[in-house]
């Protein structure tokens, strides 16, 4: 569960945001109860909601918190749908796969996936993704390794999800600076 509250609300009660939700976009492709769209439309089309939501271009973009389920038919609509609206862009941003670390969660995933972009804005820190042995070359994103990259100030992260029957949802985080050391 992710608790959502307006920033007036937060400093009322002496706590700083963690970042803002900029925008939001979802769509459905339903085109298989668990695979997902080949094409990556579907995907693409609530990524290109939650930018227009947000009022940012694709070029505003530092990190992708991605569904990452490191599964041939997912990653690979994942990346046509994140290629289709970033363009070559999509070379210069992290790909951050939250599922390397926790597993798949099924229907929690979107939530921890959140609170991972935000704990990412929050700390100024991106955590590396564990265990790549190879970057599928499909799918050549440019994943942290090794140790935790920092992240630069202002900065946006998208995070996206697919889920089963077709539902896509992207949600954008953004943050001028980190929260560390205050009460959130």
């Amino acid at each position: 569960m992710l608790l959502l509250e307006t920033e007036a609300h937060a400093r009322a009660r002496g706590a700083r945001p963690l970042a803002e939700l900029a925008g939001a976009g979802s769509s459905c492709d339903a085109y298989h109860m668990t695979a997902p769209d080949p094409s990556g439309d579907g995907l693409a089309l609530a990524i290109e909601k939650a930018l227009t939501d947000a009022g940012i271009g694709a070029a505003a973009v530092d990190v992708i918190n991605a569904h990452g389920t490191a599964t041939p038919l997912n990653d690979v609509a994942e990346w046509k749908a994140l290629a289709r609206v970033f363009g070559a862009h999509l070379g210069e941003i992290t790909i951050m796969p939250t599922k390397s670390a926790v597993g798949h969660l099924l229907g929690a995933c979107g939530g921890v996936e959140a609170v991972a972009a935000l704990l990412a804005l929050a700390t100024g820190s991106l955590p590396p993704t564990p265990i790549v042995d190879e970057v599928d070359p499909e799918c050549p994103a440019r994943l942290v390794t090794g140790a935790p990259r920092a992240i630069s100030y202002p900065a946006t992260v998208l995070s996206v999800n697919l889920a089963f029957g077709g539902a896509n949802v992207a949600l954008v985080f953004s943050a001028d600076e980190p929260v560390t050391g205050s009460r959130v």
